[in-house]
């Protein structure tokens, strides 16, 4: 093979190589849009219109509301049945799981009660649901509430427990509520 063609490195003084650049015919030659950026035309969009350019950005647009839509009315649905309000009380429930035990607990708040109220009777009668619908455990609870906040708070052994819900029941008066075991 001959090697005699190959250029393989040139001394400092021989100059082979020789690079021409000329702005102008460079962009003569570039297409439209680039002619209109050199020239100060083009000025780039700002704001909330931007995302109204191409199909593309309309799409994104569009598929982001809805799945903020989506995580918006799953959170505003998922605990509602967690909170209520009954006999000028609020009541929240909570249930957790923590070393094959079940703890439950029922916030009571008289936010809403008039300071001269006369005690409520609560009865409370709490229901543990299993993975089947059917009800594993139940207790019952009695209380006179006269204000302020208190607890009803119980435990229940896991054989498979996913939910916990509670009848409250002041005179002839019920109402359910409900809440999903947590799990760590």
């Amino acid at each position: 093979m001959n090697f005699d063609r190959i250029d393989e490195g040139h001394s400092e003084d021989d100059n082979t190589l020789h690079f021409f650049y000329n702005r102008e015919e460079r962009i003569k030659k570039a297409p439209q849009i680039v002619k209109d950026y050199y020239d100060g035309k083009m000025q780039p969009q700002r704001g909330f219109r931007i995302l109204f350019t191409n199909r593309s950005y309309r799409f994104m647009l569009i598929s982001l509301v809805f799945f903020i839509g989506v995580a918006w009315i799953y959170s505003g649905l998922s605990d509602t049945n967690r909170y209520t309000r009954f006999a000028d009380t609020d009541f929240e429930l909570s249930a957790f799981e923590y070393e094959e035990e079940i703890y439950v607990s029922v916030k009571l708040t008289g936010k809403h009660r008039k300071e001269d109220a006369p005690p409520t009777r609560f009865i409370a009668d709490f229901q543990a649901i299993d993975a089947d619908n059917q009800i594993s455990a139940a207790q019952r609870f009695d209380l006179i509430y006269d204000g302020g906040e208190n607890y009803l708070r119980t435990k229940f052994t896991d054989y498979g427990i996913i939910r916990i819900d509670v009848l409250i029941t002041a005179g002839d008066e019920q109402k359910e509520i409900s809440a999903a075991v947590k799990r760590s």
